[in-house]
């Protein structure tokens, strides 16, 4: 009911596809100012860029989610960019899980350019994406300036040895894990 506070730790919606009307409805949700959600996990759920970018929207309003699982989504760069765009506003946010979508190098670095900003972002999934060098580049170039990402797993997208070094030379000192 509007102007109600509604509280939730836990919402999963897996492994069945989200109707896209049921989709944009939950994006809606998260971006109520009465909505209160700790984790929302939409693994395999087929949700497109279209879906992806409704979730982004909505991260722009919402304060409280701190996890976001949207792996295997058939996410884009577009969805991926509409995130990154979420991050650069969105302080709330600690975990999120882009794992086995479709970005692309485009993805990747609009996501990186906004790891150079974002200060809330603890755990970052882009496992099984195709971001290649230049994505893996600009990931090193972004860890210069972000101290606060903990956790960086981006194996298994056409990284290169040259990119893969950038990557871990950058993390050099840093507390939490690297899985290039």
């Amino acid at each position: 009911q509007s102007g109600q506070l509604l509280r939730l730790d836990v919402v999963r919606c897996q492994p069945r596809p989200l109707a896209a009307r049921a989709g944009g409805k939950l994006a809606a949700a998260l971006g109520s100012p009465h909505a209160r959600l700790d984790t929302l996990d939409l693994g395999h759920n087929n949700l497109g860029n279209d879906g992806g970018v409704a979730l982004a929207a909505s991260l722009h309003a919402n304060t409280s989610l701190r996890t976001l699982n949207l792996e295997h989504n058939k996410l884009g760069d577009a969805a991926a960019t509409a995130l990154a765009q979420a991050l650069c506003t969105n302080l709330a946010l600690r975990v999120l899980n882009l794992e086995r979508n479709s970005l692309r190098a485009e993805g990747g670095e609009a996501l990186a350019a906004a790891l150079r900003d974002n200060r809330g972002l603890w755990h970052l999934n882009l496992r099984l994406n195709a971001v290649g060098d230049a994505g893996g580049q600009a990931m090193a170039a972004a860890l210069a300036s972000n101290t606060v990402l903990r956790s960086l797993e981006i194996q298994h997208n056409g990284i290169g040895e040259e990119a893969r070094a950038s990557v871990e030379r950058a993390w050099v000192g840093r507390m939490g894990e690297l899985k290039v």
